[in-house]
């Protein structure tokens, strides 16, 4: 039997502040809502929801509190949205499975 827990995650380091986190790729569900939520992203409250939920996808579910985040500026949040999202293309890419 094929057992789909045993498989080996992929993980995409990413440091903030001083907190190492191992992002999880997300669940097919998560990324149709970043779509929806990008397609109406008008504030950067929405910006904000999206590296929220990002971030606290990780390997040890470290919770990444909306202090951090805030502390984060916007050139940041793009380039950790843009790095990740690309990540997960390149990943989709190498392994279409």
């Amino acid at each position: 039997m094929l057992d789909l827990n045993l498989i080996n995650g992929r993980y995409f380091a990413v440091k903030v502040n001083d907190i190492e986190l191992s992002l999880k790729p997300c669940k097919l569900k998560t990324i149709r809502k970043f779509q929806k939520m990008s397609k109406n992203a008008e504030t950067e409250e929405d910006i904000i929801d999206i590296v929220s939920i990002v971030l606290n996808n990780n390997k040890t579910n470290y919770k990444v509190t909306d202090e951090i985040i805030e502390e984060l500026n916007t050139d940041q949040m793009n380039e950790l949205l843009f790095e990740y999202f690309d990540w997960i293309a390149r990943e989709k890419n190498q392994n279409p499975n």
